[in-house]
């Protein structure tokens, strides 16, 4: 319970100081949550309804409360030993194993594999069938508190301005569990397409890649996912699935690919990426009085997307961005002033925070 303790105090440190994580800590710390022991032990715990709440940027979310949150993380913890996840599934902990590395040592090893499937799951947890994961899920778990638990999360209720409602199929986001429950529902996809022969098949989350020797044996392995998506009643994300020659190129996790190896980053994380910068920006420019820390907030993001990006060698000035309104100049003047940072030799700058003037990133005229 430490350890869930420790994750709920990290994932929650900046929620405001009304947020009920600040009395379940202090409760926690005063009696060490021993009600929620007994209750649990006691197999009367239930689950409160999601609240819909609203973040600072007017995004609004459904939100578990903290004690809730917690029981989660709990169970998670428990349940990742018991429930068979595939090496192929690398979103889990302890099975990422470089994928990258692996992606693209397949990819120029001789050209062995020229054809591609990417695809994606379109609203993978939101179609999510209820019986059908409990089902699974009581192959491996007989504890009945657990399966109290399981049931009641998938069955979950969102509260909105005192209105309930219960989704007839999905499980919820944003928790510790849902993760472990995507990656455990398609454990007999990745079983059963790792076993293809021809076929270099991994998954991250609902992100599939297959990489085939020939055309007729990428005509069988997506036949054979097709088949499997049925099983479970989903369907492709038609803007995020490509299937023919590798040497066209594809796009998987944010990276740009061919037969090559790596490119660069994706055309969709480029977009996102300018999309993202431009609202921040745009945010500085609208609330003077918030000037300094918004622009600090564009600066951070910037450093935090080229730690991931720089390493490949990718050059701002050689990026294919997209239309910008005319804040755009400004926005390309702050890419390429943090390029000469990340594309040093200095690894400390990755070390310290990387400030430069707001005069240099906000123009008094816009």
């Amino acid at each position: 319970m430490d350890k869930a303790l420790a994750w709920l105090r990290k994932s929650r440190k900046r929620f405001p100081p009304n947020a009920d994580v600040w009395d379940f800590l202090f409760k926690y710390a005063d009696t060490g949550c021993g009600q929620v022991k007994s209750d649990l032990l006691a197999n009367r715990y239930q689950f409160k309804p999601l609240q819909i709440v609203q973040k600072a940027n007017g995004e609004s979310v459904a939100l578990w409360s903290s004690v809730d949150a917690f029981v989660l993380k709990c169970l998670a913890t428990v349940l990742t030993p018991v429930l068979p996840v595939h090496i192929q599934c690398t979103h889990v902990k302890g099975h990422s194993n470089n994928t990258m590395k692996r992606v693209l040592s397949v990819l120029t090893r001789s050209g062995e594999k020229p054809y591609v499937c990417r695809t994606d799951i379109k609203g993978h947890y939101g179609n999510i069938n209820k019986l059908q994961l409990f089902d699974q899920l009581a192959e491996y778990v007989s504890c009945p508190i657990t399966l109290n638990l399981l049931g009641q999360f998938l069955h979950y209720s969102i509260e909105d301005g005192g209105e309930f409602h219960t989704p007839a199929k999905g499980i919820s986001r944003g928790c510790a569990l849902s993760p472990l429950l995507g990656a455990f529902q398609l454990y007999n996809v990745d079983k059963s397409l790792s076993k293809l022969k021809g076929v270099y098949y991994v998954r991250y989350m609902d992100d599939f890649l297959l990489l085939c020797n020939t055309r007729h044996t990428l005509r069988k392995a997506v036949k054979h996912l097709n088949q499997w998506f049925n099983h479970f009643g989903f369907t492709q994300h038609p803007d995020k699935t490509f299937i023919g020659k590798t040497a066209k190129g594809f796009d998987w996790l944010g990276h740009q690919y061919n037969l090559a190896g790596h490119v660069g980053p994706g055309k969709r994380a480029l977009s996102n990426f300018a999309a993202k910068l431009r609202q921040l920006y745009e945010q500085a420019l609208a609330r003077p009085y918030l000037r300094s820390g918004l622009a600090e907030r564009v600066v951070q993001y910037v450093r935090n997307w080229w730690r991931i990006f720089a390493a490949q060698g990718v050059s701002a000035g050689s990026m294919p961005w997209p239309p910008i309104t005319h804040k755009g100049q400004v926005i390309r003047n702050l890419c390429t002033m943090w390029e000469g940072g990340a594309q040093s030799n200095d690894r400390t700058l990755y070390k310290q925070p990387y400030e430069p003037s707001v005069a240099h990133i906000i123009k008094p005229n816009g």
